[in-house]
This record gives C-alpha cells, sequence and structure tokens, in this order.
C-alpha cells in the first residue's frame, strides 16, 4: 500500500472523522455542559458516543466480513482525549473506555439491537461497570504513581442521576437509530 492509498483509504477518513467528533465531543463535554449539572452529575458524551458505538456495532457485518475494532478504537480515542483533560493520571479514562468498549462488543450476544429493555439494561449495566472500572483504576494509578492512597465509594447518590441523566441522551440517540432504521 502506498502512501496516496493509505490517504484515500475509507478506514482512514473513518477513523479521522471519529477522532475530530470526539475532539468536539470532549472539547463540549469539559467547557459548555460542564456547567450544567443536576445534582453535581454531569452529562458524559464520551460514555455515551462509545456505549451507543459499542452496543449498534458489535454485531454488524459488512458483505460477509467480520466488523472491524471501530468501537474499540472509539474507546481508546475517547479515554486518551479525555485523559488529556484529565488532572488524574494518565490512562485511567483510557484503560477504562478501552474495556468498557470491548466488553459491550463481546457481549452482544446477549442484547437484540431493537429492543427497548435490551438497551436499558445494557445501558445501565455499561454505566455502572464503567464508575466501578474507572474508580478502581483511578485508585490502582494514583497509588503507583503518586504513591497516595485513596478510597472512592463509586456508587452514590449522584450516580443514579448521573445515569438518568445520560440515558435520557442516550435513549434519544436509539429512538433515532430506530425511526432511521424504519
Amino acid at each position: 500500500m502506498t502512501d496516496r492509498d493509505f490517504l484515500f483509504n475509507k478506514k482512514f477518513f473513518q477513523y479521522t472523522a471519529l477522532f475530530i467528533i470526539f475532539c468536539f465531543l470532549v472539547l463540549i463535554q469539559t467547557t459548555f455542559f460542564g456547567r450544567f449539572a443536576v445534582q453535581n452529575a454531569k452529562l458524559n458524551l464520551i460514555f455515551i458516543a462509545v456505549f451507543l458505538l459499542s452496543f449498534f456495532s458489535s454485531t454488524t457485518e459488512e458483505s460477509g466480513e467480520k466488523s472491524n475494532n471501530f468501537a474499540v478504537s472509539a474507546g481508546f480515542i475517547g479515554g486518551f482525549l479525555l485523559d488529556i483533560f484529565s488532572s488524574l493520571p494518565f490512562g485511567v479514562f483510557t484503560f477504562t473506555f478501552l474495556l468498557l468498549a470491548f466488553l459491550i462488543r463481546k457481549s452482544h450476544v446477549f442484547f437484540h439491537k431493537s429492543s427497548k429493555v435490551a438497551f436499558m439494561i445494557a445501558f445501565l449495566l455499561s454505566f455502572l461497570f464503567y464508575k466501578v472500572c474507572f474508580t478502581a483504576f483511578a485508585t490502582l494509578l494514583v497509588l503507583v504513581f503518586e504513591g497516595k492512597l485513596f478510597f472512592a465509594w463509586p456508587i452514590k447518590l449522584t450516580t443514579f442521576i448521573e445515569i438518568l441523566y445520560n440515558f435520557v441522551i442516550a435513549g434519544l440517540m436509539f429512538l433515532l437509530f430506530r425511526l432511521k432504521k424504519s
């Protein structure tokens, strides 16, 4: 493959567009939506995007080929960009979103893509897993790199408010996806 073939490759444009969209989402999340907290619960656009990409692309097979790792790449890009804006040790968001995207892709056999109940259960379990995994990675990396031990309980009252807050946006995206398909 020559340099010219690489630049005009479909996957190159997909990943470039994904990176640009995630840059925009991270900027909006950290600046604009950071001010709109409901009981200290904030909207997490990157989680929503990674979840939706992982949930809907986990079983797509085009022309008999297995689906690429686009959702896992989205988890890496989203986590990497959030790590840049975070005051935590680098890698907390990246590891969390990589693991989350991978697990959602692997659990696709349990969920039917058009079922509202399956979507709600998958979203709830994914968000709770995200909170627990994020806390575990943050605790571990702060201990390793800064030598400080802290403990933060990952499931609080604000977690349930965050679930509802984020689910409203993800649910609207789910409904738009279903309307587009029908």
